[in-house]
């Protein structure tokens, strides 16, 4: 198997000849122009033509971003089968339907969708429209609980029972949302250290042989938001944090 980082939370997972993008947010400022990227995304739009499925964990614009998917070529995109999680409301499955993309599947809970013979994958919601997914084959278990706050042992035995091993787990590492005003630099401190505490919780319930800190890829943009920047959890100080683990 082989794990290809793209930027932010997108990743490509490649087994047997299949090859799946993950929340694949290439460009520009979403949140009301409020994020974005820390540094440029080297894959390209062309590069989809080798792509045959997106995976979405949710619908927020890091991760689902409309204005990106419709610069893929139309061509490479009747290719391209969606999978998202099964939903009451159908707005991603039918924005990727009218889009032109080749199949939208909606993942069930607790059945895995195969791949291929020996390559599963099984997505399931969290909380507030989050959803979490895992990879299968023989070798390997991948588990990206991206931004699900996994921070009760119940809700992490309830994943474990579900998924069993995981070899890797790819899980968020800084805050993402306002944190305080701009004289609330301790709050924002505590906001950081409590992400750092929770990636090192869901290490020990997981039990992984590898981390890959991920979601976390980007900086506030807006002038109403730069502040927020002060407090945020680096790739650097990430590292450091997991190293003395």
């Amino acid at each position: 198997m082989k794990i290809t980082f793209v930027n932010h939370s997108g990743f490509i997972i490649e087994y047997g000849g299949k090859r799946i993008m993950c929340d694949p947010w290439m460009e520009g400022a979403v949140f009301n122009n409020g994020w974005k990227l820390y540094a440029p995304t080297l894959f390209s739009y062309d590069d989809f033509k080798g792509i045959d499925y997106i995976w979405f964990s949710h619908e927020h614009p890091d991760h689902f971003y409309p204005p990106n998917l419709n610069k893929i070529d139309p061509e490479h995109r009747k290719d391209i089968t969606i999978l998202f999680q099964n939903t009451i409301d159908k707005r991603v499955k039918s924005y990727c339907t009218k889009s032109g993309f080749k199949d939208v599947v909606e993942l069930q809970k607790n059945t895995y969708f195969e791949v291929t013979h020996s390559f599963e994958l099984m997505c399931e919601h969290f909380q507030e429209g989050d959803s979490w997914i895992h990879f299968k084959t023989p070798e390997m278990s991948i588990l990206n609980t991206n931004d699900c706050g996994i921070t009760s042992i119940a809700d992490a035995k309830k994943i474990i029972n579900k998924v069993g091993h995981v070899d890797v787990l790819m899980t968020q590492f800084s805050y993402a949302y306002w944190a305080g005003n701009p004289e609330d630099l301790r709050h924002r401190q505590k906001v950081a250290n409590d992400k750092l505490a929770g990636l090192q919780f869901q290490c020990e319930q997981f039990r992984p042989s590898v981390v890959m800190p991920i979601a976390s890829y980007i900086y506030f943009c807006h002038e109403e938001n730069q502040y927020l920047n002060d407090s945020i959890n680096t790739p650097s100080k990430t590292y450091e944090y997991i190293k003395k683990m």
